[in-house]
């Protein structure tokens, strides 16, 4: 990003990012290995990972498996890290987020 219009202090944020998702993978692309299982094991690999956390939502708390494995098939991991902004006040959400590790602070 060093050669782009990019600024510094957020080409450093996306640096950061990189790095810890490569410290965190070792570099391996856990989204394009999913991508190639069959659909019944990539849905029981996503049971196993997520499941936990989609049921701890209250509205998903009681809901039929089917639709959880529907649901848990379509996440895609993130990673935010300290300082992030997930959201900010007024932005349209075009996307649901289950917190698996960590906390999230909400302010306004």
């Amino acid at each position: 990003l060093r050669f782009t219009a990019v600024p510094p202090d957020l080409a450093d944020r996306v640096k950061l990012n990189v790095d810890y998702n490569w410290a965190v993978t070792g570099g391996f692309d856990v989204s394009q290995a999913m991508g190639q299982l069959p659909r019944a094991l990539r849905c029981e690999v996503c049971m196993c990972l997520y499941e936990r956390v989609v049921r701890q939502a209250p509205m998903f708390a009681n809901m039929h498996s089917a639709l959880i494995k529907e649901i848990v098939l379509a996440l895609k991991p993130t990673t935010a890290l300290p300082g992030d902004w997930i959201f900010h006040e007024g932005d349209v959400g075009h996307e649901m987020v289950f917190v698996g590790h960590g906390s999230v602070e909400v302010v306004s």
